[in-house]
This record gives structure tokens, sequence and C-alpha cells, in this order.
């Protein structure tokens, strides 16, 4: 891309000066010195609630001692809010999992095959409900699941003790998470939640990615690696506001208005990208480009406080709205109106943020209920992993009479439960059954080596500490956090600790072999029989938002010729939150993809989330009352070819384009009535013919009275939706009025007044239109190979230049 066609150019050789590394490595220095105590601290404390768990468990004389040590490196967290949550959905889930353990029980005892068939669908129920669950919840879902095969092994010889085997169950739950509370709660004191810090600082970063891909052409390579990381962070808030939520009262009032700010927040970042850097250059574009450009500084700027970057956004967005409504070309009013609408994503993101800052929305803020959205196609994936893989167990330990075949189904159903809340679990199950592989070796050194060399407890917890410490600290790290479960989780389980304790060579090899078929046999499910479809899941996704454009589009045209065309704030915003966890879906999945398809997707997946929106806006033009019949057909025309995009998105935009043009003749038809003198010019390539400008030659018209102008959005009303839905909202809101300037005393307005402002009024609704459908028309090009039916673009044979590239290789 050249120079000339980024935004608020600068050279792109142009050098920044160099900062000295000294203060720079040590804040890193001290940030890594800090992080690295605070993990050491999170492992003493586990470490501790550990050993009291434990030595409880061996007063109350339970049946599993070990469970509760289970319990609390299962629950243990960093944040007190995750402690509570995780408790609570854990108590829940082991209550549900041992009352379906004894009814199974209790209808099979004599069956063992319909004993694991029934076993088995359980299983693939429980999975299916934690893939469409979030956070604890679905961790909750997962339990009692696994639960069930818990009580249920060691009933099998014995199926009269099931209802005694499920109480010691419980017990051993119930006094792990005491155990964990009691540490966690009481060697930390209450702090005030910094949320609203994080996001104003990932605001201010996301503008930040903005100045510098608008700044420097070069800058614009560093993106692929930019926004993912942003992306990350922006993601991890929303467990953060869950967990937040459950310590602080505080925060559980504004959890809601968190939400919404995220949400926002990333409609922001999938925005940031300039799509009309394509677009003739002219001394209007840049201004454009160039007031965006200082706003996002001022966004940018850590030094200047909110209040003040939101007045200064509300100034550049009325600076673009006129100049969009002085617009002299196509291509100019692209620019003004897509940088206006940036401009007003930042500042509802900035308004979220203060309290009562949006005084006369905080009602409307309060109904948005954002939802998570379900993955179907995964879930159902999920449960036939989870029922295939207990049942192959099953009847692999019923053909073989093998003793340890309990043990087999009590690691592999616990551990296809817990990959089931992953969004990768296919490539998860080798990092977990490598977790679980290397605590064998472990397991073996503390039960042959230490165990029979110790007496008393302390040394016993002294040694499980020492075994069990690096899997806890390595739960610290992100990268290593499923391997480092499946080691701490399941060693638990390889031990055998009893009051008192029994050595059995025989039962240890036994039950460690269960621990290394075990892990070979969940590969060979979750890679093997049942794989991931990295590139049909991206499909699907993608084939979704481009319905969800196509369906809004058309419940437009149909709500519009019915008069029942209705998307308020809470409907706006719930619509773009569930297409951007699809574009987050999208890109996920496409980041397993060779990472030129992959970077592409997701930049075509952004590009139709911004289509969404000029729908959106679409609609929202096409209610107002006082449309002259072109534009209202135009705008008809438009939408229409919307709602079919996917057959053939060239020949949608073509006819988008056709209906622009069909503007730019019937307004220079209009100028050469007489009204205003005005003459077509000659548009970009692509984009059709120039709007209208006035003649140099003829006296510029009179600006048209204050009362004919629109009035602009009041202050303490957010502009949650794209500009042109707030404009047919304000117009909705009015009855359909017309303002019309003062009349005189006798109370009729002369024509020669009216005429001038009703061709004003028609001129400024034309030409909003012409540059929503020439926004339209360019994100349809850009997005061409996502947009067209059966997504090229994803296909693993894809390859650059291949067909449906060659619009997208331009984006």
């Amino acid at each position: 891309m050249s120079g000339a066609t980024v935004a608020g150019t600068a050279s792109s050789g142009s050098s920044r000066p160099a900062r000295p590394p000294g203060p720079e490595m040590l804040r890193a220095l001290r940030a890594t010195v800090a992080a690295d105590g605070r993990d050491m601290l999170f492992v003493a404390r586990t470490l501790l609630a550990c050993c009291i768990a434990l030595y409880v468990a061996f007063a109350l004389q339970l049946q599993s001692p070990m469970s509760s040590v289970t319990t609390v490196v299962i629950v243990a967290a960093p944040t007190n809010g995750a402690i509570v949550s995780k408790s609570l959905w854990r108590l829940i889930g082991t209550v549900i999992g041992a009352a379906a353990a004894v009814l199974l029980m209790a209808w099979f005892a004599q069956s063992p095959v319909l004993f694991i068939a029934a076993l088995s669908l359980c299983i693939g129920v429980a999975c299916f409900v934690s893939s469409l669950l979030r956070f604890f919840k679905a961790y909750g879902a997962v339990l009692a699941g696994y639960t069930i095969i818990i009580v249920s092994a060691g009933a099998f010889h014995a199926p009269d003790d099931i209802f005694l085997d499920a109480l010691s169950r419980l017990s051993a739950v119930s006094v792990g998470l005491a155990s964990a509370a009691a540490v966690f709660l009481l060697t930390v004191l209450p702090r005030t939640s910094a949320l609203g810090g994080t996001i104003e600082a990932l605001l201010r970063d996301v503008a930040a990615l903005f100045v510098r891909l608008r700044q420097e052409g070069d800058i614009a390579a560093d993106q692929p690696r930019l926004r993912p990381a942003l992306l990350a962070r922006i993601v991890a808030l929303d467990e953060g506001i869950e967990y937040g939520a459950a310590e602080s009262y505080a925060l559980r009032r504004r959890r809601r208005r968190f939400r919404l700010a995220t949400s926002r927040l990333l409609a922001l970042l999938s925005a940031v990208e300039p799509v009309h850097a394509t677009v003739t250059p002219s001394p209007a574009v840049a201004r454009a480009r160039r007031l965006a450009h200082e706003a996002m500084a001022r966004v940018a700027d850590r030094s200047a406080a909110l209040p003040v970057v939101i007045a200064d956004l509300q100034r550049a967005e009325e600076a673009l709205a006129e100049m969009a409504e002085h617009a002299g070309t196509g291509d100019e009013l692209l620019v003004a109106l897509h940088e206006r609408d940036l401009l007003g994503q930042a500042r509802r993101t900035a308004l979220a943020l203060l309290p009562g800052g949006e005084s006369g929305a905080v009602a409307a803020q309060r109904r948005v209920r954002l939802r998570p959205l379900p993955e179907w196609h995964a879930a159902g994936r999920n449960a036939v992993r989870g029922a295939l893989v207990t049942l192959i167990a099953g009847l692999f330990w019923y053909v073989s009479q093998w003793p340890s075949g309990p043990s087999l189904l009590a690691y592999l159903v616990p551990a296809s439960c817990l990959l089931a809340t992953n969004p990768s679990a296919s490539r998860a199950s080798v990092q977990f059954a490598t977790g679980t592989l290397i605590g064998v070796p472990m397991a073996l050194f503390c039960q042959i080596m230490l165990l029979p060399q110790i007496d008393g407890f302390p040394l016993l917890a002294a040694s499980l500490c020492l075994c069990l410490a690096p899997g806890i600290w390595l739960q610290t790290r992100p990268r290593f956090r499923l391997m480092a479960t499946g080691f701490s989780v399941f060693f638990c389980a390889m031990i055998s600790v009893h009051n008192p304790i029994a050595f059995d060579d025989v039962a240890l090899f036994n039950n460690l072999s269960t621990f290394v078929i075990g892990p070979g046999l969940l590969v060979m499910v979750f890679r093997v029989l049942l794989p991931a479809d990295v590139s049909g899941d991206a499909r699907r996704f993608a084939r979704s938002l481009t319905a969800a454009v196509e369906r809004l589009a058309r419940r437009g045209v149909r709500g519009i010729a019915a008069g029942t065309d209705r998307l308020g704030v809470e409907g706006f915003e719930h619509w773009q939150d569930q297409q951007m966890q699809k574009v987050l879906r999208l890109e996920q999945r496409a980041a397993q993809l060779p990472p030129e398809i992959g970077r592409r997707a997701a930049r075509a997946a952004y590009l139709v989330l911004a289509l969404g929106r000029t729908a959106v806006s679409l609609r929202a033009l096409r209610r107002r009352s006082e449309l002259p019949p072109d534009v209202a057909a135009a705008l008809d025309a438009g939408l229409a070819a919307m709602g079919h995009v996917s057959r053939d998105p060239a020949a949608a935009r073509d006819r988008i384009a056709a209906a622009g043009r069909g503007l730019d003749r019937a307004g220079a038809e209009e100028a050469a009535g007489g009204e205003r003198p005005d003459a077509p010019v000659a548009g970009p390539a692509g984009n059709g013919p120039a709007l209208p400008v006035p003649d140099a030659s003829a006296s510029p018209a009179p600006p048209p009275p204050e009362a004919a102008i629109p009035p602009a959005p009041p202050d303490d009303r957010p502009a949650e939706m794209p500009a042109a839905a707030r404009a047919a909202d304000r117009d909705e809101s009015a009855s359909g009025t017309q303002v019309t300037p003062p009349t005189p005393p006798d109370g009729t307005a002369p024509p020669s007044a009216r005429a001038p402002i009703a061709a004003d009024r028609s001129a400024r609704l034309r030409r909003e239109a012409r540059g929503l459908l020439g926004e339209a028309a360019l994100l349809i090009e850009h997005a061409d190979g996502l947009l067209r039916a059966g997504c090229p673009l994803l296909r693993p044979d894809w390859r650059p230049g291949a067909p449906g590239d060659e619009r997208t290789a331009r984006c």
C-alpha cells in the first residue's frame, strides 16, 4: 500500500526518537518480580489449603481423603470472586451428580451394559450443557457429569453402598471447599475493583493502535500481531467481570454497564482499520482523517481525563458531521461518515465508564442484556466425544473384567468433561494427556520413595506439597495451564493415601497403568475418531455472520413495507454483541489455518460486521418520514441487494452502486432545475459519479435557516446506534413532524421561503443516503471472499490469487 493511501499520512520512512531502554527495563523487571511474587503467594496459599483439607479429612475418617485435596487444587484461583463462584457451582454439580449416581445404580445394578449405556448418555448430556455455558456454570455441569462415575466406581462390587459413597463424596468435596475458602478469604484483605480502570486502559490502547495504523504506513504490518493481543485482553475482561461481581456488591451493580462497555470496545476494535484507504486523496479526505487522528490521539493520551476526552470526541464528531453535509464527492462523504461513526464508538465506550455519565440513557443501558453465543455444533460434537469415550472405556472394562476398569472410567470421564469446556478441545486433549503422563513417574516416586520413609502427618503433608508445588505453580502460566491441571488433579488420584496407609505394589501398578492407557484413549477419540474441523467451523461462523446481516436487511425491507420496522437501543446492542462473538470465534478458528488465510479471513469478518452496522443505518434513514421518493427507492434497492448478498456479492455491490448513481443523477437533475445550479463532477473509479457540487461561477446559495437544520443529539442521550439510526429515532420520537421556518404574523409561509428549505433538506438526505450506499458497496467489494456462498477464502485449498481473492487482496 502506498503512503498516499493511508489516512493522516506521514512519510513511511519517518523514524521516531529512540527511548532509553533503562526506565522501560526497570518497569518490566518490577512487573515481573511483582507477578512472580503474586504467583508464589498463590502457590503457598493453595498448598496450605491442601494441608488443612487433608488433615480435616483424616480427622473425620473420610473414605477418600485425597478427594478433598483434589477439590482444593481445582477451585484454587488468584481472585476471591473466582473461588466463591467456582465453589458454589462445584457444590451444586456434586449434589446433582451424586443424586444421578444413586438413581443409575438403583435402576441398573444388575445390568452392567445398560448402566454403561446410561452413563454414556449422561456424560454426553453433561458435555453438551457445559459447552453451551460459560465460566463456572459450565464447570458445574462438568462436575455433575463426572461425579456420577466417581461415586459409582466404589459401588460396582457392592451396589448397596452407593448411598454411603455419595455422602462420602459430598463430604470430601465440602471439606475441600471450606478449606480453600477459609485460606483464600482470610489471607487477603478486600480490595476495590479496578475493572473500570482496566477498561479505560484498553480503550486508550485501542486508540493508540488506531494512531499507529494511521500515522505510519510501515507500522500497518504490526496489525496482525497487535490486534489479536488487544482482542485477548478485551475478551479476558468478561471473566474478570463475572468473578468480580461474585466478590463485590458494588461491581455487581455495575456489571451490566461494564459488559456493555466491553462489547462497545470490541466493536471499536473491529472498526479501527481504515476501510477507505484506497479512495482518491483530496483536501477534504485528508482533513477528515486528520480530525479523527487528532481525536483518537487525545484518547490515547493517558494524562487526559475521560470527561475532557469525551468532549473532544463530541466536537470532532460534530465537525465530521458538518463535513459530511458539505461533501463534494462520494469519497469525501464516505470517509467523513466512517470516521464520525468510529469516533462515536469511542465516545460511547468512554461514556459507559463514567458513573452517571450517560444520565438520560442509564435506564436504557440497564435494559440491555448481553447473552453468550451458543455454539450448538461444537456442543453436539463434544457430547458425542464424551459419550463415545465413556462407552469405549466401559465396554473394555466389561469385556476384559480388568480390576482397574472403574479407575479408567474415573479418569476418562472427568477428562472428557473438562475438555468439553475448552474452545479447542482437540488440541487441548494432547496437553491434558501430556500433563497426566508426567504425573505418573511423579506418583511412582512419591508412593515408592517418599511415603514409605515418613511417619506422621507433618512429613506426609511436606511430601505431598513437594510433589504438587510444580503443577500448582505452572497453573499460573496460561501456556501450561492445561498441562498443569492434568498433572495436579490426577496426581492426587494416582497415589493411595489413607489412614493408615497400606502399600500394595500390584494395586499401585494397576492403578498407574490406567493413567497410561487413559490419555492414549482420550487423544484417540478427540484427535482421531472425532477431530476438530477448523475450516468447517470457520465457514459455519462466516455463513452465520453473513446470514445475520442478510436477515437484518430483509427484515428492514419487510418492516418498512408494513410500517413496523423498529430496532431500538437494546436490539442494536444485542445484535452487535452477538455478531462480535461470531467474529471472535471465527478468528480463533482462523488462527489455526495457514497464516495468510487466517489473517485475511479475520479482516474480512470485521468488514462483514461493519456492513451490518451500515445496514442498520440504512434502515434508520429509510424510516424517516420526509424522504424524497428517489431516496426511498434507492434505500429500498440497497437493502434488498444486501438481503441476498451471499448469492452473488459482486452483483449485489453493482446494484447498490447503481442505486447510488441514481441518486447522483436525481440530485443533478434537481440542481439543474433552477433551485441550485449544481453540476456533477466525475467521481473516482469504482465509486460512481461524484455528488453535485456548487458551480464556482454562481453566487453561493444562502445557508438554510437554523430552524431547518435537525437538532443535534442532546448530551444526556448517548448515541447508541450509528448516526443515521439516531437521526431516525429523533424524527420518529417527534411523530414525523417537520420543522419549518418562522411564519409571518398572518400564519402563511411564502412559497419562496419553503422551497429552498425543502430542496436543501432533500439534498442532505440524498447525500447521506449516497454515502451509506457507497460504504456498503465498498465493504461488500472488500469482503467478497467471505460473503460469497461457500466462503472460498476459508477453504483448505485456497491460495492467494484464487477465486474470491481478487477483492479481498485489496483490503
